[in-house]
């Protein structure tokens, strides 16, 4: 029974160990985007800020 059951934790935590390492990548993809999307976004603000939508005043300030 023990002989089982540490057979199964392991490959359980190899697993997690799997599952983490992908969502980490996945989170350090985005973080990777969300910085050039920023970068993108500061450098390329509308010129007119004067509008009169409530929606793009909020996206580009």
């Amino acid at each position: 029974m023990s002989e089982h059951l540490t057979k199964y934790f392991n490959t359980e935590t190899e697993h997690n160990k799997n599952e983490f390492q992908k969502q980490h990548t996945s989170l350090s993809e985005m973080v990777q985007w969300l910085k050039v999307w920023e970068k993108y976004n500061t450098n390329n603000k509308r010129e007119n800020e004067n509008t009169t939508d409530k929606n793009a005043k909020r996206r580009y300030k």
